[in-house]
Order: structure tokens, then sequence, then C-alpha cells
């Protein structure tokens, strides 16, 4: 069973950083640091330190006050090769921080499109809530349909509210954007014409070229939608 005591994690640590080991303080520093340098070393994108002390990450917990593991970091900073590496390491990849992320979280808000995609694709998931729903509409309202796909790919549902039962289709058709509508529509055939907590819908939100594109779609009535497909 892995000691914070092992000979292994102290020879590690006090070989890293040329302190005599024979030491009692030296030992119980070298125990303090590691986790910092770890953190550090993720932090400087220092793929060579993390190497050497590969099998001390697989087996420290990792926990600084935000809860963060060298996952969360690597993936927000968008460093790719890190990531790859920790992953190897066998990290928890789901771990959430304080803020409820995951590290998929992080590298989606963060637009690390191929960091999102390879976390993705060794396991990792989005945890979907309340913050998703907002990130969303922000993408949608700086008109980054890249990042929403990205977005969908690796699970969200874009058809997340937020607090005023907005959505990702209120925001684009408020904004204009008619290929952020497009896609919702045609590519991922999304149901979007839901009404936020004042009564509003898409579709009363956009300007003509939205109305125009929405009822490629729907039949609107003076007191009724019906969907065509």
């Amino acid at each position: 069973m892995f000691s914070l005591y092992s000979n292994t994690y102290i020879n590690s640590i006090l070989n890293l950083i040329g302190l005599d080991k024979s030491t009692e303080e030296n030992f119980t520093l070298a125990q303090s640091l590691l986790p910092t340098i770890i953190k550090d070393s993720v932090e400087k994108n220092d793929l060579k330190i993390l190497k050497n002390m590969k099998n001390e990450i697989s087996n420290i917990s990792f926990q600084s006050y935000s809860k963060k593991s060298p996952l969360h970091i690597s993936s927000k900073l968008g460093y790719y090769e890190v990531t790859h590496f920790l992953i190897s390491c066998k990290l928890n990849i789901n771990e959430l921080d304080y803020n409820e992320y995951t590290p998929l979280d992080y590298s989606c808000e963060y637009k690390h499109k191929d960091v999102a995609y390879l976390i993705k694709e060794s396991g990792g998931v989005l945890n979907n809530n309340l913050n998703n729903a907002k990130l969303f509409n922000r993408f949608a309202l700086e008109g980054d349909l890249n990042s929403l796909k990205v977005l969908h790919d690796c699970g969200a549902d874009l058809t997340a509210i937020d607090y005023d039962k907005r959505n990702v289709a209120h925001i684009a058709a408020s904004e204009g954007r008619e290929y952020i509508i497009e896609y919702l529509l045609f590519d991922l055939k999304l149901d979007i014409m839901k009404e936020d907590k004042w009564g509003n819908t898409p579709y009363s939100d956009g300007n003509d070229q939205i109305k125009s594109i929405i009822e490629k779609r729907y039949f609107i009535g003076n007191n009724f939608i019906y969907i065509i497909f």
C-alpha cells in the first residue's frame, strides 16, 4: 500500500531538489513539497519533471484548497501532452473540484478543442448543471459556433436553460446569429421553440432573417406553433 513515507516518495523529491536523504528535517520537507512541485510542473507545462514522478503522481492524493487535480489544471490551460500523460497515470478523469467542474468542463469552457476531445475519448464527461447553460448562452452571445459544436460532441445538452429559462436559441436569435439557429434546427434537429420566463421564444426574439429560418421548420400561427419535421 502506498505511503507518504515510502522510500520511493521521499527519494524522488530529495533527488529532484538535491537534498541530503539522511536527515529527518529534509525527510519532512520532502513529504510536504511533492504536491506543490507536481502542481507547479503542470502549470509550467514541464512534462520532463512530471515523467520523473510518474509513480508518485499515480498514487498521491492531489488536493489543494480549490480541490483541483493536475488534470483540472492541464485541461484548463490547454496542455495536450501533459493532459495525455496525466491520463496515463490513471488519475480520476472525472474528479470534481470546488466548482463541481470536471477536467472536461474546463477544456470546453476555455476552448481547448483538442484537449476536450482527448479527455472525452478517454472517458471524461461533463458535469451538466446550470453553469453549463450559462456557458452555452455565453458562446451563443459571442457567436462562437465552433465551441458550441465541441460542447455538443462532448455530451452537452444544448437545450439547457438558465435561471431566466433562456437557452442557446433565445440568445442566438436575439443576437441575429442565423448560423447558430441553422445548426440547432437542421444539424441537431432540436426543438428550440421554448418560452423563457417572460413568455418570449426564439421566434419572437429574432429578426426577419431568424424568423425566416425558423419558419422552415415550424408553422407559426397566432396562438399556436406546429413543428413541420
